[in-house]
């Protein structure tokens, strides 16, 4: 087959998450393009699964990373993975295509079949775990989630390629990326443990893991550049969003000039640049959009000189907060 269409890649999207339900795993499907020039939604020939993860904490939220993994770093575009789990153990299904997330390596033969030097991205479906810098912020039953939602993976690929595909074709980063120890595996896993793991979640039981150190000083002030470009991002796009809401909302609701709706716009991206702060300061934890629109909206409101009122807007801007914090299945 080849390269997927984006029909093909829902439909086989759908099929994985079918797989990983039947492990108990919960799923989302938030489909995008894949990486490179192709920008194609999938292709069929992923053949083994690697696991990885993003150095975070527990503290930090639910997903801290997603929307870097989603939209890549300034040096990497993303999608950086082809599927996430973030700490409320849902597995977010991101691309069915490329995925830059193996980075330089190989080749290897794991499962009978050898992966060729640097083409990791084509045959191995890549997972990014939240976590990885503190022991707690994995307990037994989050670990679980991690074997059954690669045990599903593989299952996956067992039935795209008629059956061949074992418990075997796991990998951990380090098994893959060259040369030696440019890469670290998961927090206290090796591949062993990773396999054992798969293993332990066909058999409805959990393995115990070596734990170990691998987070170093350099990774972290990574991950903190990276947080501080997402931010400058949401701070850039987000006044926007919300401007174009208020105004769509009032062309549908109410008759107003065009020199009216760019003033809301002005207005509303202005007040909404006043709060960011706040806003990006929660980047990652749960949301409360209606706490949030109602915030928003008062200040808008009074801004806007009562032109409008604060329910519509309120309306308006939660519509903006609500589309960000839900996304649809593709």
């Amino acid at each position: 087959m080849g390269w997927l269409t984006k029909d093909q890649a829902v439909a086989e999207a759908r099929r994985l998450k079918k797989h990983l339900e039947r492990h108990g795993v919960k799923v989302s499907i938030e489909l995008q393009r894949g990486a490179g020039d192709s920008g194609y939604w999938g292709h069929d020939w992923h053949r083994a699964e690697m696991s990885h993860h993003v150095v975070s904490r527990r503290s930090q939220g639910t997903t801290p990373l997603l929307f870097l993994v989603k939209k890549g770093r300034p040096d990497v575009p993303g999608p950086l993975c082809n599927g996430y789990m973030g700490f409320d153990g849902v597995y977010r299904i991101i691309t069915m295509g490329l995925a830059n997330h193996p980075g330089p390596g190989g080749p290897i033969t794991v499962d009978g079949i050898t992966i060729p030097r640097d083409d990791g991205r084509y045959y191995t479906w890549g997972t990014e775990f939240e976590g990885g810098l503190d022991d707690a912020d994995w307990p037994p039953g989050f670990r679980a989630k991690m074997g059954a939602a690669n045990a599903g993976i593989i299952d996956w690929l067992s039935e795209r390629h008629g059956g061949r595909v074992t418990d075997d074709a796991h990998m951990e980063h380090s098994t893959w990326a060259r040369p030696k120890g440019r890469k670290s595996d998961r927090r206290g896993y090796s591949r062993a443990d990773g396999i054992a793991e798969i293993k332990a979640a066909r058999r409805g039981t959990t393995p115990t893991v070596q734990e170990d150190d691998v987070t170093t000083k350099a990774q972290m002030d990574e991950i903190n550049r990276w947080i501080e470009n997402i931010h400058a991002d949401i701070k850039e796009t987000l006044p926007g969003l919300v401007a174009d809401a208020v105004a769509n909302y009032t062309t549908k609701s109410e008759k107003f000039s065009l020199f009216s709706l760019a003033r809301f716009g002005y207005h509303a991206a202005a007040a909404t640049n006043a709060a960011l702060p706040g806003i990006a300061a929660r980047v990652g934890a749960p949301v409360n959009t209606d706490t949030l629109a109602a915030a928003l909206a008062e200040e808008l409101a009074e801004k806007l000189e009562g032109s409008i009122s604060s329910e519509v807007v309120k309306d308006a801007v939660r519509s903006v907060f609500a589309d960000a914090a839900n996304p649809q299945e593709a």
